[in-house]
């Protein structure tokens, strides 16, 4: 049962300026003790937020959004706080409530003149930039009390607004960055579900800013979910859809900074209930290697598993067949065979009793499989996969590349999977990459099954192959991928390019559909736009492809300056970007240690062995980059695998002390900390541009966070920022 508020408890829908970013609002802040038989504690810690969860309903252009969020008082007193909450423009609340001694109690909304100046003067006293960050919204605001001593409160929100269009897309933005607690305190869990019920069919779904999962129980709905736990939420979360009409959905974002070439993203997706027998007919070869070690930890049955899946998976229409290798090969049949039910069924039973022993010859298995794609009339592919070197026959690395290339008559695609530590990672990324295929790393603790039935199922329906990308009226240049991959039945294909040029223009998708030519057309605006995160997405996508090129065929004095300016512009942590801060009272000897480090992790990243597990790391990471669908790719931070090829450096900052620069992006811009000072690093001294002082949260600063709300997130870095702004630079400071 629902019930008022007490007088002690407040509710205002403020329309105060509130920014678009990563904003630390939707929190308790201000907590306040509040003892009544305990002592004031003598320091007060900040609110944790245990969960914030928020659930989307998507009706047509309209958004319900329902956020939950359970806070908890670390303290041995009774707390009180305030509550904020950034509302979209428009926004209308139908319900605000808390639970309270586990009763829910419903809040009022109440008028708030004020609000701007309440708001201001809050920013102002507890001196928190972050909480100006969503301005140029609504805002809620709540006073909670009481908290109880170490318990936790939980707060309800629904409200609803329309979803603005940009172009023929859907822009959805939930301020997933606002539940950042203060502290250093991780949110214990977080989540975001959106469920999309469309007037038509709904086509393209993307999130630039999160890994999401999309599913599609039908053509109508689409559901993509984000969930982690232990996170800090840095930015907000931005989803975008397209409804659509047509056999392929071909729909683009574009941005464009002031004064240079722009940036354009195409979200390229075949309808989802396209008829199965619309995708076209493909020739497949599997590879499977069966040498004597494959016996260890249980590969063998995982890779006979593997296949028997990936055959039941064959459509009518396709032919295949198989090839199993150690010391010599052994067929299933001589030449392709059609996928009756016969035929898979005997297939299956071949691969059943497959037994490993001997050795590994790799060059007389790839040139087999492909002899019997020489004269295929379908979409050509070999899936091959290996858990070791090539010992027998050819075992030239570079030779075995070379024969492979020159035997691929058919342009079979290679898909390579290796499996555990011991393979050359740069010689199946080189197989992989000749065969316009991709290359996956099965670690020792993966199951091979899984890897392979993933990847199989996205390659089994190809849809659109051999395609092309072109405008009229406006160039595109540096366009990735490059070459563009075939488009699988549902899948989507993300093409990150720039432009130069204006003004409305018809791109063309040409590629081979079912045996035939075709040809899909869409009208995009080449404009400004908003969509500022596609700059470094580009930047991702091309460092990606600079880093491959050193590590695959060496490094080179015009890449490697390319790959340190792309790192430096955007903010994309590469092995030449490490962002060192050396402290100035360090001796020369820590000095000459940690730029030998840094230089010997450079010089790993692209010479070290191509047998091991750092190795399949660098793989990953550029495999990774030349994908990198949001800004949540692995390309934002040194983290995880990424962090494995500079080992000894890290080891060396460890030991003298050194941190990481810190580096933050707020749209298309970048910022260093930089003696204390976040540097934006298009900012250039030398330009001449004209200089604004600004005073920290003085008059100025609130007036220029109204007049451009994108500054707003700019100047929420701190209270000392330098950047660079349509042909001004300001610069914050703090006391004069």
């Amino acid at each position: 049962m629902c019930r008022r508020f007490p007088s002690r408890l407040a509710l205002s829908l403020a329309g105060c300026a509130v920014f678009a970013a990563s904003a630390q609002a939707c929190r308790i802040i201000e907590p306040i003790p509040r003892p009544i038989h305990h002592p004031r504690p003598d320091r007060v810690l900040p609110m944790e937020t245990k969960r914030h969860q928020a659930d989307i309903e998507v009706q047509g252009p309209v958004a319900t959004v329902t956020v939950e969020s359970v806070f908890h008082n670390p303290n041995p007193v009774r707390m009180e706080g305030t509550y904020f909450f950034p509302l979209p423009a428009q926004g209308s609340v139908d319900r605000f409530s808390l639970w309270m001694n586990g009763e829910e109690v419903q809040g009022e909304l109440l008028d708030a003149d004020k609000a701007r100046k309440v708001y201001e003067d809050i920013v102002r006293r507890i001196k928190d930039p972050g909480l100006l960050e969503y301005a140029g919204r609504g805002m809620v605001k709540l006073r909670v009390f009481p908290i109880a001593p170490n318990g936790d409160v939980r707060v309800r929100l629904r409200y609803r607004h329309v979803v603005p269009r940009e172009g023929e897309l859907y822009a959805l933005a939930y301020p997933l960055g606002s539940a950042r607690p203060d502290g250093d305190t991780a949110v214990e869990q977080a989540s975001v579900r959106v469920r999309v019920r469309g007037q038509g069919p709904v086509g393209t779904v993307y999130s630039p800013t999160h890994k999401v999962d999309v599913t599609r129980p039908d053509a109508r709905t689409a559901v993509a979910g984000w969930e982690a736990r232990q996170v800090r939420p840095e930015r907000e979360f931005l989803l975008y859809w397209a409804e659509d009409t047509g056999d392929l959905a071909l729909r683009a974002l574009t941005y464009a900074p002031p004064g240079e070439d722009g940036y354009a993203l195409f979200l390229i997706a075949p309808q989802v209930d396209a008829d199965e027998r619309e995708a076209a007919a493909k020739d497949v070869v599997f590879v499977i290697d069966r040498s004597g070690s494959m016996q260890t930890d249980d590969k063998i049955d995982q890779a006979r598993r593997a296949l028997v899946y990936c055959l039941g998976r064959l459509r009518a229409q396709d032919r295949f067949n198989v090839v199993t290798f150690a010391t010599g090969l052994d067929r299933f049949r001589e030449g392709l065979v059609p996928a009756t039910q016969e035929n898979v069924a005997a297939a299956q039973d071949f691969a059943r009793d497959v037994a490993a022993s001997g050795g590994t010859a790799i060059n007389e298995a790839l040139a087999g499989a492909l002899s019997m794609l020489g004269d295929s009339d379908h979409l050509p592919m070999v899936l091959f996969l290996t858990d070791g070197l090539p010992t027998v026959g050819e075992t030239d690395p570079d030779a075995i590349v070379k024969n492979v290339a020159s035997a691929n008559d058919a342009r079979a695609r290679l898909f390579v999977f290796g499996v555990g530590y011991r393979v050359n990672a740069p010689f199946l990324d080189r197989l992989a990459e000749t065969g316009r295929g991709a290359r996956t790393y099965v670690k020792p603790e993966e199951d091979i099954e899984h890897k392979v039935s993933v990847l199989y199922n996205k390659v089994a329906s190809p849809v659109l192959t051999d395609l092309d990308l072109a405008c009229e009226g406006v160039r595109l240049r540096e366009m990735y991928p490059h070459p563009l991959p075939d488009l699988f039945r549902g899948g989507q294909l993300t093409v990150l390019a720039r432009f130069a040029g204006s003004g409305m223009h018809a791109v063309r998708l040409t590629g081979t559909a079912a045996g035939a030519q075709a040809t899909y057309t869409e009208e995009v605006a080449f404009e400004g736009g908003s969509a500022e995160f596609l700059a470094p997405l580009w930047a991702a996508r091309k460092v990606g492809y600079l880093l491959d090129e050193i590590r695959l065929h060496g490094e080179n004095e015009e890449l490697v300056s390319e790959v340190r300016r792309l790192g430096e512009r955007y903010g994309i942590v590469t092995p030449y970007t490490s962002f060192l801060v050396v402290e100035e009272d360090a001796p020369a000897q820590a000095r000459r240690e940690l730029e030998e480090a840094q230089m010997t992790a450079r010089r790993d990243w692209h010479r070290g062995a191509g047998v091991g597990a750092q190795a399949q790391a660098r793989s990953r990471l550029g495999a990774d980059l030349k994908q990198a669908e949001s800004l949540a790719a692995p390309a934002t931070a040194p983290a995880g695998e990424a962090g494995m090829a500079m080992d000894s450096l890290s080891r060396a900052e460890r030991a003298r002390g050194v941190s990481r620069r810190q580096v933050k992006r707020v749209g298309a811009k970048t910022f260093v900390l930089r003696d204390g000072v976040w540097t934006d690093t298009d900012y250039d001294p030398d330009a001449g541009l004209p200089v604004e002082r600004v005073e920290f949260l003085g008059d100025a600063y609130f007036r220029l966070v109204q007049e451009h709300p994108r500054l707003a997130a700019v100047f929420a870095l701190g209270d000392k920022v330098v950047v660079q702004w349509r042909g001004r630079v300001y610069k914050v400071h703090r006391d004069g």
